[in-house]
């Protein structure tokens, strides 16, 4: 199977020059900013025209077209309309039956999807879009597989995080303590499988680092871990305590570990690819912090990922100070 970065939200093919250069202006970038709505639009019109040919709706550059839309709405801030095309794009892969173990350009589409799903349903508090369940077990995958499944785990615990599953699971505390089990385990399942190409390297040091440099390469593989770290955040912060303070004082300490090692990884992580899924596990990993100066450090971290890719228009960093205001408010 073809090695893929799971990371790289923009998929390219052939016969796709409609939506010209990048699907976004960086915030360094000359040029006219409506250049990329004039794009979007002319986009759209085409995908209403071409879908009058039969052929053409079940056409791989449909997939890419569509998948580069909805990266640029998500790049752009336009919830509502990406919202939108993230379920007509499921509709349209469920129709074809493409999945996580499609081959080809169907294969990479479809976890370019689920990144961006994913990432949508984490902030809409709902479950992604998926329902897929993988046939190939852990043993059978490559390092490039391995890295990518660890998307359809965090997609699980997103899932467990939604607002849905929440409600559900105040009359059943028991139950959603046994499920949020039964999801790390299956993290630590995948973390056991893992192969050398996610060991992390030699890098230089210093005791007056606020966290402790991971690097990790390549790229899609420390991401990938950051995916890791962040499910396990996400759980930490959304199952039910019913141990008292010493379980407490664990799972906080745990907390800070996973929050460390997503902010260790962001430090050596400078590539674009890589740069919008870095923002997304650092804004995970920045909820639950405390100290100004790790708070600090994480928006700067947030910043340097924004200036890479020119996401989001509006800065996460600005979100996440938001959520802090509102936490330290709370009685």
């Amino acid at each position: 199977m073809q090695e893929f970065d799971f990371t790289n939200l923009n998929i390219d093919t052939e016969g796709i020059g409609i939506f010209g250069s990048s699907v976004v202006q960086s915030p360094a970038c000359d040029g006219d900013p409506n250049d990329t709505l004039r794009y979007y639009y002319k986009t759209l019109h085409y995908i209403q025209e071409a879908m009058q040919y039969d052929s053409y709706k079940t056409s791989l550059e449909l997939l890419a077209t569509c998948s580069i839309v909805s990266a640029y709405e998500m790049l752009d801030g336009s919830r509502q309309d990406w919202e939108r095309h993230l379920k007509g794009v499921f509709w349209i892969q469920r129709s074809q039956v493409i999945h996580g173990d499609s081959s080809g350009l169907k294969q990479a589409v479809w976890w370019a999807w689920l990144c961006q799903d994913v990432w949508a349903a984490f902030r809409e508090k709902r479950r992604p879009f998926t329902f897929w369940r993988p046939l190939r077990t852990l043993d059978e995958l490559d390092p490039y597989e391995l890295a990518a499944r660890s998307v359809y785990f965090f997609a699980q615990v997103v899932a467990f995080c939604s607002r849905e599953d929440t409600e559900a699971g105040k009359n059943d505390p028991l139950g959603r303590i046994a499920s949020a089990e039964a999801l790390k385990e299956a993290l630590e399942t995948w973390r056991r499988h893992l192969t050398a190409e996610f060991q992390p390297l030699p890098y230089p040091t210093s005791k007056e680092d606020v966290f402790e440099s991971i690097w990790i390469h390549s790229p899609v593989f420390a991401v990938a871990f950051q995916t890791y770290y962040c499910a396990h955040i996400l759980l930490l912060m959304n199952s039910p305590i019913i141990g008292g303070l010493d379980q407490y004082t664990q799972q906080r300490k745990r907390l800070m570990e996973c929050v460390g090692k997503v902010c260790g990884i962001a430090l050596t992580l400078s590539d674009y690819p890589s740069s919008v899924m870095c923002s997304q596990c650092l804004y995970i990993a920045g909820i639950p912090l405390e100290s100004k100066r790790e708070r600090e450090c994480v928006l700067s971290l947030l910043e340097a990922c924004r200036e890479r890719s020119g996401w989001p228009v509006k800065p996460l960093g600005e979100e996440l100070k938001a959520r802090w205001e509102e936490a330290s408010e709370t009685p």
